[in-house]
């Protein structure tokens, strides 16, 4: 842990979250996506905050943003994209009207867009 401890990598590491933070918004590699899905990950960057928090709090609190932007811009792109899906199949909500159509014993029909009873 003495690299993280030198004044040098500590503040290339904090300008490099920094312009991270900063320019994270139009394109986030899909690898990165898989990497902050993957809970093992994050509960490993939230163990690097609080380790950091101890020795380094400006670190920490640049290592915290980092991630929370992350995660918050793939969920929103995540409901985005999900929001366009619907948008385009033609039927406007029609999960929830296959749902409730099954539910009053009728069948769904996907092509006209009414429950068939």
């Amino acid at each position: 842990m003495e690299v993280a401890n030198n004044k040098y990598v500590s503040t290339a590491i904090t300008i490099g979250l920094g312009l991270y933070a900063a320019l994270l918004g139009p394109n986030l590699p899909k690898f990165v996506k898989d990497l902050f899905t993957n809970t093992l990950f994050r509960i490993l960057v939230l163990f690097l905050v609080v380790v950091r928090g101890n020795k380094d709090p400006q670190m920490a609190i640049m290592i915290a943003v980092a991630f929370v932007l992350t995660l918050d811009y793939i969920y929103v792109r995540d409901a985005k994209e999900t929001f366009q899906m619907i948008e385009g199949m033609g039927c406007t909500g029609e999960a929830a009207k296959e749902v409730k159509c099954e539910a009053q014993g009728g069948k769904w029909s996907s092509s006209k867009c009414e429950c068939i009873f």
